[in-house]
């Protein structure tokens, strides 16, 4: 756990109690959806808006399938078009984490890398199913609106 974790100084407080330094929270964190990504989609999408995220949602569970297919027969080839796939097509709706994860994952792709890649999917695949609520939310509330 501690190879995941920033090295903090330490220092003792007037009580000589240990202090950790914790990470400024307002540093910066990728969003699960970029709402600029978002405002500026609906701004140029204007009546299709709706109909793309709703195509999104659709088409983006088979990526994320054909990805697992491809993992599990071991065909690192086969991987690089869905996951380049699921890269693009979730930047464009705003989904910027699980873009800067299929991201990586079509770089170890590329470069033969099977295991790194599988592993990498994990994380990519639970950021989809992340993404993917936030963007039914999503639509749900501008339904609502």
């Amino acid at each position: 756990m501690s190879a995941w974790l920033p090295d903090a100084p330490v220092g003792t407080d007037q009580d000589g109690t240990d202090q950790v330094a914790v990470p400024d929270a307002t540093q910066d964190v990728t969003p699960i959806l970029d709402e600029k990504v978002l405002l500026e989609l609906r701004e140029i999408m204007d009546d299709d808006y709706l109909s793309l995220l709703q195509t999104y949602l659709r088409n983006a569970p088979q990526l994320v399938e054909e990805i697992r297919t491809a993992i599990r027969q071991a065909d690192v080839e086969a991987m690089v078009l869905p996951i380049h796939s699921l890269k693009s097509s979730s930047a464009n709706v705003g989904a910027m984490q699980l873009s800067e994860l299929a991201r990586e994952a079509e770089r170890l792709a590329r470069a033969g890398q099977l295991r790194d890649a599988e592993a990498l999917f994990r994380s990519m695949d639970s950021a989809f199913s992340t993404a993917e609520a936030a963007l039914r939310d999503h639509l749900k509330n501008y339904n609502a609106a």
